[in-house]
């Protein structure tokens, strides 16, 4: 685990060596971003999954076989500024 606040290059660097150094194992990478929650992720060799949702990144966890994950869209700030705009 790190935790400090560094440049994308040095988070891109380190995110090749975590790679590197965890080949058969798995690896999840949680950072700040320009995104509208603040943070994005990074996923390796993990059945966990990013997802999109109405422009929000979401850990999306797996579910049974056979089971379909519920994602409702529309609960996000950008998802209402893009239904006000389309009611003007």
């Amino acid at each position: 685990m790190f935790v400090g606040k560094i440049s994308a290059r040095v988070r891109d660097l380190m995110w090749g060596r975590v790679l590197e150094l965890c080949k058969d194992g798995r690896a999840i990478m949680v950072f700040s971003s320009d995104a509208e929650q603040g943070m994005s992720f990074r996923v390796h060799r993990h059945d966990w999954k990013v997802v999109d949702v109405d422009g929000l990144s979401l850990m999306l966890r797996p579910q049974e076989p056979g089971s379909q994950p519920e994602l409702r869209p529309g609960w996000s700030s950008v998802a209402r500024a893009r239904r006000a705009r389309r009611r003007k």
